[in-house]
């Protein structure tokens, strides 16, 4: 890259990186953040969660040895996902200059720094943060083995595509775009096989984890699949469920990002097979096996592997067009993103419960009590992360945390801690356990009473028995 493109990839670094740490700290740990951070502490305890959590181990390694040297505080935690920006725009902007040329570079540095859904999975401790890393670590390696044709440069191109697989299963399916779209391109027809020998090799030791998800996530068919979460899960403009825009203009904007993308990705010469070969791979996988066998609607960040495919379209577009018209579509399109950021930064918090203001509330109103149960149990976790040692913090059902083969909450369950002798207690159940289980959600009505939390948390005290 020329000495302009690298000042542009420095400016874009800085200013992704300080976008990332906006009020970093400002929510509490989710629950799968905290469950990752409580996973990785001890190295038994990790063990025994492998055979219920179903996620590859390669990330878990990642954040255990961050951890070690950072330590666990919320965060030292997020910044191991902040950092990922890093390596991730100077990454996409060598793809983008050995795919094309240092305009189209320049457009992809800038680009990734704000794009939304990188952006805010790059604020969360989990692995979805580096999986965009290790997508455009695999472009480039596919576009060096591409240019020198040895056999090294083909085999070293399966190795991001088995750390893709090793991090997500999510990565899997991007990783198998990314091979199916080099068995497109007739240029790499006879490399892209050796790649796929060294793939396989190296991700044989985490295809069980394949088996155990299968296992969690009973078939079904979803009903959460609409052309909404379609463009959302494409674009990333929102992150979960947008609250308070306005519908019509999300699908619009997402309109825009998807046009410039197609544009581009049509500008994209002898790249343009395998680059949409990536994306459809990518995105109609992942819809498939949400509506017809897992039962669950399309999460954004299961989309996240082909985010880097959709930033090298949109630069494509960005530094080939001409026309006034198709510069104004940049404009847009460039203002879509910002706002799209911006907008989830200050409009759209976290719809998931504040437990560290939970923890502030219990404890204030405690009273005489000295025992809070949780409900499940992965919510105990995060929930006594930001507790302060007054009350002893325990499961529904009152088990030790020793995985495999937690129990979930029933209301028998409910009703045995109820009943306990004893003094005072809370109890804390999310919203959707007590949609679930309508008579639970009687027990705890009829015979404890609501503290008013505003989240999606309900708590309860009871009386001593």
């Amino acid at each position: 890259m020329d000495r302009p493109t690298l000042r542009i990839v420095a400016f874009a670094t800085v200013v992704g990186f300080l976008i990332r740490i906006v009020d970093l700290t400002g929510t509490s740990l989710t629950y799968d953040e905290a469950y990752s951070v409580w996973a990785v502490r001890d190295l038994q305890r990790y063990l025994g969660v492998l055979a219920i959590d179903g996620h590859p181990p390669l990330w878990y390694a990642w954040l255990a040895l961050w951890t070690s040297i950072f330590g666990h505080s919320d965060l030292a935690v997020r910044l191991s996902a902040v950092v990922a920006v890093i390596p991730l725009v100077l990454l996409t902007a060598l793809a983008a200059a050995r795919l094309f040329d240092s305009a189209t570079a320049r457009w992809a540095a800038l680009l990734t720094a704000i794009w939304p859904m990188i952006v805010f999975e790059q604020r969360d401790a989990r692995m979805y943060a580096w999986m965009p890393v290790l997508v455009a670590v695999a472009i480039l390696l596919l576009a060096r083995a591409v240019e020198l044709g040895r056999r090294a440069a083909w085999a070293s191109y399966g190795v991001p595509l088995a750390a893709l697989a090793a991090t997500h299963h999510a990565g899997a399916v991007v990783a198998s775009g990314l091979f199916v779209g080099s068995l497109a391109d007739r240029r790499s027809r006879r490399g892209v096989l050796l790649s796929a020998i060294a793939a396989a090799a190296l991700y044989a030791p985490f295809a069980i984890f394949v088996a155990v998800l299968i296992r969690n996530y009973p078939a079904g068919l979803s009903r959460g699949i609409g052309p909404g979460s379609v463009m959302q899960a494409l674009t990333g403009l929102t992150v979960g469920e947008s609250r308070t825009a306005e519908p019509a203009l999300l699908l619009g904007g997402a309109g825009m990002v998807v046009a410039a993308t197609a544009i581009g990705l049509a500008r994209s010469g002898p790249w343009r097979l395998p680059l949409l070969v990536t994306v459809l791979v990518g995105t109609i996988v992942p819809l498939a096996l949400s509506a017809f066998v897992f039962g669950i609607p399309p999460a954004p960040k299961y989309f996240i592997g082909v985010v880097p495919v959709l930033v090298l379209g949109a630069s494509r577009f960005a530094a080939t067009v001409r026309s006034v018209s198709g510069k104004a579509h940049v404009i847009l399109t460039t203002l879509v993103l910002v706002f799209g950021t911006a907008w989830g930064l200050t409009v759209e918090p976290s719809p998931l419960a504040d437990m560290r203001g939970l923890a502030a509330l219990v404890e204030r109103e405690r009273g005489d009590a000295t025992h809070v149960y949780v409900a499940p149990w992965y919510v105990m976790i995060t929930f006594d992360r930001y507790t302060h040692g007054v009350m002893t913090v325990r499961t529904v059902p009152d088990v030790p945390l020793v995985p495999p083969g937690i129990p979930f909450p029933t209301t028998a369950a409910m009703r045995d801690v109820i009943d306990r002798p004893g003094g005072p207690r809370f109890i804390l159940v999310p919203d959707w356990l007590l949609a679930d289980q309508p008579e639970t959600a009687a027990l705890l009505k009829a015979r404890g009473s609501e503290l008013q939390t505003g989240s999606s948390m309900r708590a309860y005290r009871f009386p001593a028995r």
